[in-house]
């Protein structure tokens, strides 16, 4: 059902992801507050405050296309359409449900609209397993890695 219209991808007819706007700060903060998230994205344990968020959305939003994942109406996490990254936040109470690879695979479609030779990874650590995995049934694999993560590509063309 992937639908594309500039403000909303509507990829079923529960789950969209939108343009990221100022007024989400609020309610991304509370991710960023979470300690599983914290530690699965960012290797970090402290929370962010909100200079945190505006500097890493302002930081994300020059790299490329920022979307606010909604489910049900729902605020459930963030993600990121970009060349050399595609960062995921999806809330621990809804993950599990296929919705992480139901978002890939729309960005990887838009991606291809857009014309991209290809999505490179900017490094998932080597204990989050599950995002190495989500990665992985969409097509991404390995091209390399250090002593703390694993970089990973999708060939488009």
């Amino acid at each position: 059902m992937f639908v594309y219209d500039k403000m909303l991808i509507k990829i079923t007819e529960d789950l969209n992801l939108r343009p990221l706007v100022e007024g989400d700060y609020e309610t991304a903060l509370k991710w960023y507050e979470n300690k599983n998230i914290l530690w699965y994205s960012e290797n970090r344990q402290e929370a962010y405050k909100m200079d945190d968020i505006k500097r890493m959305y302002a930081y994300l939003s020059n790299k490329g296309e920022v979307y606010v994942i909604e489910y049900k109406g729902i605020m459930i996490g963030d993600v990121t359409l970009s060349e050399d990254c595609m960062p995921i936040v999806i809330m621990p109470d809804y993950q599990g449900l296929g919705l992480g690879k139901l978002i890939i695979n729309s960005l990887i479609k838009r991606a291809r609209n857009l014309g991209w030779a290809s999505i490179k990874l900017s490094g998932i650590y080597l204990y989050n397993d599950k995002s190495q995995s989500l990665f992985k049934s969409c097509g991404f694999v390995e091209s390399h890695r250090d002593d703390k993560k694993i970089y990973m590509t999708l060939e488009l063309r």
